[in-house]
């Protein structure tokens, strides 16, 4: 069989007998209609909300939340709808980046697109370091440190999209705030969390670093937030919008979300190969989306091949670090709490994995850097796969998970 395996702006064409195939997992199709007509009978219809032309109609002012860049959420999509009931209002966007590198002018067109000239004196940036006020402790004792633009904001619009996520269980919703406005304190107790059992992908009862998320939009007050979030499908195309307060378009958006990134598999497999998609191949940090979901489907002493550019390198310090010095992954616990620091939860992560398996990319990153964390680096798919097939056997045979940054596989 012949497989095109996509790899930044091209692709690897490789050739495998059809016997050396577990199973080949591509990303559900879904019927899309017009996003512009999606979005329009969704903000007149929300749920749990009057309707967006109500909820700013006595109001003056008002802040709107988006994503960064690193998310793939068609934001100008929304706005192209949006823009025709604020358009009289005094709006000013707030780019909720976590404790990402801040957006430069070719970030923000990317996020705004023919948006951008129009409203570029009224973008802010969030920084985790800056203009942040204290509300209170979530039900887990994690200190809420928030963007003071949001507490002073008495109209909120958040645009988001839902997706899986290995240690909040989905992205969206409640996440634009935490981590998405939030304090680097706040970030990183939170984010201590993930060393939880209870903090993985789809998981959303009792996980602690879901809990803190929602106690935090719940401090800022959910009756001033009005909640638009979308459900895109394999080519990040709208098929689903869900508008209105920001818990219940969440809770009512989740199933649906379940149903579409899950795949039910036959078996684990002794080979996995877990391609990542956009804009997850940015960097290694980003690429743990598609290592996490890619051991879920893996035998345990597999080989778990990664392909991924990595283009912009490894990603922020708090994850570089353990690729600069590897004896940081070796002496981090899962039952580092106390001393956690963020990022930590990484380390745990790629540490546990590497007892139970093999991982190997097909990036550019050099393999000297990878070498020393314990993975292995190649050229190509085709000479990883080929290595793979040697060590494992006449027997083994390969699973492909196609978008592994957003397919959970499911046994």
């Amino acid at each position: 069989m012949k497989i095109n395996i996509p790899y930044h702006h091209r692709d690897f064409k490789i050739n495998i007998p059809d016997s050396k195939i577990s199973e080949i997992i591509y990303p559900k199709r879904r019927r899309l209609g017009p996003s512009e007509q999606l979005i329009k009978i969704s903000l007149e219809a929300p749920v749990g909300s009057v309707s967006l032309k109500e909820f700013i109609r006595r109001q003056k002012d008002i802040l709107i939340i988006v994503n960064d860049h690193k998310r793939p959420t068609p934001t100008v999509e929304v706005l192209d709808v949006l823009y025709r009931y604020i358009k009289n209002k005094n709006f000013k966007f707030l780019v909720a980046t976590g404790n990402h590198k801040m957006p430069g002018v070719d970030e923000l067109r990317l996020i705004f697109g023919r948006f951008y000239e129009k409203f570029k004196k009224s973008i802010l940036i969030h920084s985790p370091h800056t203009r942040l006020s204290y509300i209170g402790k979530s039900r887990n004792n994690t200190e809420l440190w928030i963007n003071s633009r949001v507490i002073s904001a008495r109209a909120i619009i958040v645009i988001g999209s839902i997706e899986p996520h290995y240690f909040a269980g989905f992205s969206g919703g409640r996440k634009s705030f935490l981590p998405g406005c939030s304090g680097y304190r706040t970030i990183e107790q939170n984010h201590s969390f993930a060393l939880n059992p209870k903090a993985f992908v789809l998981r959303l009862r009792d996980n602690p670093v879901h809990q803190d998320m929602v106690d935090m939009v719940n401090k800022i007050g959910s009756e001033r937030i009005f909640s638009i979030q979308l459900l895109l499908d394999k080519d990040y195309k709208i098929w689903k919008v869900f508008s209105g307060h920001i818990h219940k378009t969440f809770n009512i958006a989740i199933p649906y979300a379940r149903r579409y990134f899950c795949h039910r598999l036959k078996e684990r497999a002794e080979i996995v190969a877990a391609v990542t998609g956009q804009p997850y191949d940015a960097n290694l940090y980003q690429t743990l989306k598609s290592i996490e979901n890619g051991r879920l489907a893996l035998k345990k002493g597999g080989i778990l091949i990664v392909v991924s550019c990595c283009y912009q390198g490894l990603g922020p310090e708090s994850f570089a670090r353990f690729f600069k010095n590897p004896y940081l992954i070796e002496k981090t616990t899962g039952h580092n709490f106390e001393h956690y620091k963020l990022g930590d939860h990484n380390a745990v992560n790629l540490k546990n994995l590497k007892n139970r398996a093999r991982v190997w990319l097909v990036s550019s990153l050099h393999p000297e850097i990878l070498k020393k964390a314990g993975f292995l680096n190649f050229s190509s798919v085709s000479e990883a796969i080929n290595q793979a097939m040697k060590i494992k056997g006449p027997d083994a045979r390969i699973l492909f998970l196609m978008d592994a940054s957003l397919s959970v596989p499911c046994v």
